[in-house]
């Protein structure tokens, strides 16, 4: 890729969204207590701010991890996942889960049925779509430090071809197991997060935000002088009131604009 590449630019909006990480368990989690937000409990549901992740099925709660448990039930939170489209974005998906069928490996030993049927990507697409019945179909991708962009990339392209339908991402990663540890990258010191958003891309003119991509930059996102994960840096952006913000992985640079008020 080089400097002369063309600009592309999508126009997008956020219908929906929920996010969690410790200590972050519902929407107004995530906002300074006294601040003042755009974002407003859409009518007819007053606890939406203040709702947590939706809790599981027994059933299905005991075929998953913690994390996962945390993915589900956050992308449950969003109506949307009874018929958007799934877009699944994750750098390491749940490793430990890989681990620990590898460790069984080493030792000789069968790995857990269940561990096996879930340490791939598209697994908890899997679970989500049976438990709401949803047949719009998935995208599971990973892309190393420009996973959430692309992923973000997916889904808005999804819904400027299918005017009309809308695209559920979620992004999530936690961090590498001990034994791995000296591949993790900077900005994963903030993991565990989960970041559900509902994208739609009905109009150019009824957009929200835009996004177009660059070539990369030689410096990452970082947030006082830290690295940290693009979804964070997205929902650091949507949550605020800035007119633009610059997500810099290794492949490229995602920029994102406020669209004006129509």
């Amino acid at each position: 890729m080089n400097a002369a590449m063309p600009a592309t630019t999508l126009s997008f909006s956020v219908r929906d969204w929920f996010a969690w990480k410790p200590g972050h368990e519902t929407r107004a989690s995530w906002f300074m207590p006294g601040t003042e937000h755009k974002w407003q409990a859409p009518e007819g549901d007053p606890d939406w701010m203040t709702r947590p992740a939706a809790a599981l099925p027994m059933m299905l709660r005991r075929r998953m991890s913690g994390l996962g448990q945390k993915i589900v039930g956050a992308a449950l939170t969003l109506p949307a996942a009874k018929q958007a489209r799934y877009v699944f974005a994750s750098r390491h998906g749940e490793f430990a889960t890989t681990l620990r069928i590898l460790e069984d490996l080493h030792n000789r030993a069968l790995p857990s049925p269940a561990d096996f049927s879930l340490s791939v990507h598209h697994a908890l697409a899997g679970l989500l779509s049976i438990q709401t019945g949803n047949r719009e179909g998935h995208t599971t991708i990973s892309a190393g430090r420009d996973t959430f962009g692309y992923g973000l990339l997916e889904a808005v392209t999804f819904c400027v071809e299918r005017p009309g339908q809308s695209a559920l991402l979620v992004a999530y990663d936690e961090p590498l197991p001990a034994l791995y540890a000296k591949f993790q990258e900077p900005d994963e010191a903030g993991l565990p997060l989960v970041v559900v958003l509902e994208i739609t891309a009905d109009a150019e003119a009824s957009a929200d935000f835009s996004l177009e991509m660059r070539p990369p930059e030689a410096t990452a996102t970082s947030k006082d002088g830290e690295a940290i994960p693009l979804g964070q840096c997205f929902l650091d952006f949507l949550l605020s009131d800035f007119a633009e913000t610059s997500l810099n992985g290794d492949t490229l640079t995602w920029v994102l604009r406020r669209v004006a008020s129509h």
